[in-house]
């Protein structure tokens, strides 16, 4: 499996090195007046830094999203009744802690769609409940990148961008290590 290679076979290095080489070059087509070259090289970037932190922990985060995960889980079986605990429990449930909710609607349902279907197409592991998250990020580089072309010019769309891929907190949010993070994202 890929992710096992990512763990044991050194493919950390490897993916910061992709990371480092895609942006030094969308920096040079920047330099170069190449914005459409410059934006595909970063979003290369992009998958490579979000696909590194998808391997970064290969356990569920103690907080939010080991929460986040069983509610997707149970999605699979019927994806528009949210469910924190899959079997009703027997004794009474204390409604205003959603800790202990049968129904969870803490949260919106589109990212926990998301987790679900990942899950349903790559299996129920780590990687695919942080999958999402990370194919979101990617398009948010293109998303900033049209905000500063917008805004300003191409130069400033790809430094946004830039900015973005390098940002320690969308890092941590894709790798589940942040609070609220898939919801976040």
């Amino acid at each position: 499996m890929m992710v096992d290679y990512l763990y044991f076979e050194g493919g950390f290095g490897l993916a910061l090195l992709g990371y480092f080489a895609a942006l030094a070059l969308a920096l040079a087509a920047n330099a170069h007046e190449r914005p459409k070259l410059a934006l595909i090289f970063l979003m290369l970037a992009a998958c490579f830094i979000f696909g590194f932190a998808i391997a970064l922990d290969p356990f569920i985060n103690v907080w939010d999203e080991r929460f986040h995960a069983l509610v997707a889980k149970n999605m699979l079986k019927n994806p528009f009744e949210p469910m924190l605990f899959a079997a009703l429990p027997l004794s009474d449930i204390d409604h205003s802690n959603w800790t202990n909710a049968h129904i969870w609607l803490h949260k919106q349902p589109f990212f926990l769609w998301q987790m679900a279907l990942s899950m349903q197409v790559f299996g129920v592991s780590e990687w695919a409940l942080r999958l999402p998250s990370a194919a979101m990020c990617v398009l948010m580089v293109g998303i900033v990148y049209r905000l500063g072309v917008l805004l300003f010019d191409a130069k400033t769309g790809i430094y946004a961008g830039v900015l973005l891929t390098s940002c320690y907190f969308i890092i941590n949010l894709v790798s589940g290590s942040q609070g609220m993070e898939h919801n976040d994202v």
